[in-house]
């Protein structure tokens, strides 16, 4: 999974809102791209 666990804690609303969806998936995509991923792994 590309989002970590802190994200999803802190982000709940907006996941659970868009996950299993094309725009998710997407955001999902774009922000391990854009390195979002890699600086909330710490």
């Amino acid at each position: 999974m590309a989002v970590d666990m802190k994200v999803i804690s802190k982000y709940g609303t907006v996941y659970s809102l868009y996950s299993g969806s094309k725009y998710y998936q997407r955001f999902a995509d774009n922000a391990h791209t854009w390195g979002f991923h890699n600086t909330y792994q710490k």
